[in-house]
């Protein structure tokens, strides 16, 4: 049944709606629209870009920049990923190797064994620039002799972390030039500090400024949710949740889908359909055994930014965190309380609502801290 709540890429069964996000994305492609998907992590992002691929049957190219610590690592995630995605694309590689040679010139071409199957690997030869270059002038022919009817996804994921690097903008200018002039693919940025990605995206400075239809990715709706654990109970224990116990995982959890997963992933390993108190019992088990990680992030934060945090997490929300009532709440002054909350807001620990109230992000830290 873990299966349904995977803690990872959700697909099948485990994919809980998005409709409305799948359909504009979905839009993007027909129309040849390059995209900008941004949340905080673990809401869901690659699932919805992989499962909206998917939906529409296109080959992609998936290039995950995490942990990227310069221009060296970026430029093999994107030609490694690229030699993977054409295997994907060309049939038979091994009768098409000479082909791909001639048409991939510039570059020095392999066969590699990955994961057990033959695939094409891209090595570096020259300089950074010219490297990616010519494989993304190469993967659009490959895109355009062998996917003529459909394009091909180019799904770039945490891409703030070219932000760190000194020569991110003659990344972000190449990435421009080819998703400009390209006629074959498609290209999806993805990420999660909203903060870099809107500097990137943003800043007229920046190479890649007003490429992209952006989309802010929120949580998955309540009633959504209820259809999803209805469904997943129904086949775990043949009924549907009682209401109790379906609105305190949905209130513990703050519809966040990463921690939906992680509470009824251990919630239906239960013999018996859940009750209510089962369910509190178990997410503070669960809070308990994280405590070191709200502490490791309590460690980096200011004095202010520490109070600010736990006070907003002993409220449900704040609509104005500058009146008297919230100061005195709080024990702070105006000027700290607005520093303190800017910071926090930059660092994904605080995020505004569609009402304009302000919650603190992670339901993990919430619950820890308004102990």
């Amino acid at each position: 049944m873990n299966n349904l709540f995977p803690l990872a890429v959700a697909t099948g069964n485990a994919f809980c709606n998005r409709e409305t996000e799948r359909l504009w994305l979905k839009n993007n492609f027909q129309l040849g629209k390059h995209s900008l998907i941004i949340s905080p992590r673990r809401y869901g992002k690659t699932s919805l870009i992989l499962k909206t691929i998917e939906e529409k049957k296109l080959h992609h190219i998936q290039v995950d920049l995490f942990s990227c610590l310069n221009s060296t690592a970026v430029e093999q995630k994107i030609l490694t990923s690229i030699g993977l995605g054409i295997t994907k694309i060309v049939p038979k590689i091994h009768e098409t190797f000479q082909t791909l040679k001639s048409i991939l010139t510039n570059l020095r071409l392999s066969l590699d064994l990955y994961h057990g199957v033959v695939t094409l690997k891209i090595e570096r030869t020259g300089e950074t620039k010219e490297n990616l270059s010519h494989a993304l002038q190469g993967l659009e022919k490959i895109a355009h002799k062998f996917s003529p009817e459909k394009k091909v996804v180019v799904f770039i994921d945490e891409l703030q972390e070219l932000a760190n690097l000194s020569d991110a903008k003659i990344i972000e200018a190449l990435i421009r030039e080819h998703a400009q002039t390209s006629r074959a693919l498609c290209f999806v940025f993805s990420g999660s500090n909203r903060h870099l990605l809107t500097n990137i995206f943003e800043n007229s400075d920046r190479p890649l400024y007003m490429l992209c239809d952006k989309l802010v990715l929120q949580r998955i709706t309540p009633i959504s949710y209820r259809h999803h654990l209805n469904q997943a109970a129904v086949k775990k224990w043949g009924k549907t949740l009682p209401s109790e116990s379906l609105d305190q995982i949905l209130s513990l959890t703050a519809c966040h889908p990463y921690y939906i997963n992680v509470l009824c992933g251990k919630l239906w390993v239960e013999n018996k359909l859940l009750d209510n108190t089962q369910v509190t019992t178990v997410w503070n088990n669960y809070v308990t055994e994280e405590i070191s990680r709200v502490a490791q992030t309590l460690d980096r934060l200011s004095d202010n930014q520490k109070k600010l945090l736990i006070t907003l997490s002993k409220l449900e929300a704040v609509n104005q965190p500058t009146s008297q009532e919230f100061l005195n709440l709080a024990n702070m002054p105006g000027a700290s309380v607005r520093m303190a909350l800017k910071s926090l807001l930059q660092q994904d620990l605080v995020y505004l609502d569609n009402e304009h109230n302000y919650r603190v992000l992670d339901p993990l830290f919430q619950s820890a801290l308004s102990r």
